[in-house]
């Protein structure tokens, strides 16, 4: 009882604590892939494949969850998320051919991307009024994460051990990851809208996550509409004298200023997925997420293949954590500057796209090379929480689902572009190839452009 105590009371500390666990994961895969490409003895066009596996695995996985969660409740999708992202840890570790590899990289990115998407709506829903500052300060625990895989990386293998040893260690430190979420709070899904049926509702009061707080001397002559259905959205008719002191809350918050969205009235007999796809401003955080992922693993996935192909391979690592350093830095500005997101968001897309050109110009000696990751790196770093927190705002009332949508997207990103990297580098080379990422990201700016455009045009 006292360890879930403090597991409810701590939640978004404990939450960055778990999003660190997937950067590290993930990290720690990133810093591997030339070895694993060495042990199997593939070319860059197969590695595009093999980044590819850790993607394919998060496709749908996310978006199934996300729904799930959204009517179950996440704390039981969280503890299976988890699982399957150690069970293709060890399956990793324990390869011997590249199909099983294949096999355990896509459980790792099933079970890790489907995590990391559950936890951003939690936090999301626990922090409705700072949404973009909790994003961004979750992401700067996913970059420490990612900071510290290449170092694991470099510590196993300074102490002897190979690649496998490696992805052993990584076991050893996630698992008592898992064993946590077991103390989690329950949560069977305190909905914003009841999973009842709104027919046989009589009042705000029978729907689950609803509560109405009228003052208490005029509790007694409170009625309410016979039916919720019966009236749009949440209706409530008190006395006219009593009207200025009614006040309806929600669970989710009782913060002052937030919007609640009652579903409409057709929801429960359609997919959520359904529902959001249909809304341009989702499709378009949706194809920008996907853009982004696909900058972030072409650029990430590759550095160590930029410094291999520059004959200075020993580099490669140190570049790849200065990489996740600018985005720690990155996010934590963004965390800062919270209440002008849509202005960072356009100046992270704007510098990016700078710094993202001039490391293709020319073989930069090895400092200037190392600094311009860092600060491609920290360009990027705030535009993946901010589309997560914009997105889970915006459609508050599907949150688990839109999260898990977003995390979908961001997989398909980072299993097209990184792949399409790979078999481009095989004619152009790595540095020319970069020019992949640099359309990603414009594209991104354009499709945010448009999104605002749209949401004015709501207003």
């Amino acid at each position: 009882m006292l360890i879930t105590a403090f597991f409810t009371k701590r939640f978004n500390l404990i939450s960055f604590v778990y999003i660190l666990t997937v950067g590290f994961v993930f990290a720690v895969y990133q810093s591997l892939l030339n070895d694993i490409n060495e042990f199997f003895k593939l070319d860059g066009a197969f590695s595009g494949i093999l980044i590819t596996m850790y993607f394919v695995g998060s496709l749908f996985a996310p978006a199934v969850a996300g729904e799930v969660s959204d009517r179950a409740g996440k704390k039981v999708t969280l503890i299976a998320a988890c699982s399957v992202m150690v069970s293709g840890i060890v399956i990793v570790s324990l390869a011997r051919g590249v199909a099983v590899a294949g096999i355990g990289i896509l459980l790792m990115g099933a079970g890790g991307c489907t995590f990391e998407g559950l936890l951003s709506a939690k936090i999301t829903d626990n922090n409705p009024l700072d949404a973009e500052k909790f994003m961004n300060f979750s992401q700067v625990f996913f970059c420490i994460g990612a900071f510290l895989g290449p170092m694991l990386s470099r510590s196993v293998k300074f102490l002897g051990g190979n690649w496998q040893a490696v992805m052993i260690a990584c076991f050893c430190i996630i698992t008592p990851i898992l064993v946590s979420l077991f103390w989690l709070p329950s949560d069977k899904k305190k909905l914003l809208h009841a999973e009842a049926s709104l027919a046989t509702m009589r009042g705000p009061g029978d729907a689950p996550g609803l509560v109405v707080k009228p003052r208490p001397d005029d509790a007694p002559d409170l009625s309410v509409t016979p039916r919720l259905s019966d009236a749009p959205g949440l209706v409530v008719k008190p006395r006219p004298d009593d009207a200025p002191d009614l006040s309806v809350t929600t669970r989710l918050s009782d913060a002052p200023g937030l919007v609640v969205k009652p579903r409409p009235d057709d929801a429960p007999d359609k997919a959520y997925s359904l529902i959001l796809l249909k809304d341009f401003r989702f499709i378009a955080f949706f194809l920008s997420i996907l853009m982004y992922a696909g900058a972030e693993g072409g650029i990430g996935f590759f550095i160590s293949s930029y410094y291999a192909e520059a004959d200075v391979a020993v580099f490669g690592e140190l570049a790849l954590s200065l990489f996740w350093a600018g985005m720690i830095i990155g996010r934590l500005l963004s965390g800062v500057f919270y209440k002008h997101s849509e202005r960072v968001i356009m100046l992270c897309l704007v510098f990016s796209t700078f710094f993202s050109v001039l490391i293709q110009l020319s073989w930069w000696p090895t400092v200037v090379s190392m600094t311009l990751f860092f600060m491609i790196g920290m360009s990027l770093s705030s535009i993946w929480p901010l589309l997560m927190a914009f997105s889970t705002l915006t459609f508050n009332q599907y949150s688990g689902t839109a999260g898990g949508l977003m995390v979908v997207g961001g997989s398909l990103g980072g299993m097209l572009l990184p792949a399409l990297t790979g078999f481009v580098s095989n004619s152009i080379g790595v540095r020319r190839a970069f020019i992949i990422s640099t359309f990603s990201v414009v594209s991104i700016l354009v499709l945010n452009c448009l999104r605002r455009q749209k949401s004015r045009n709501r207003v």
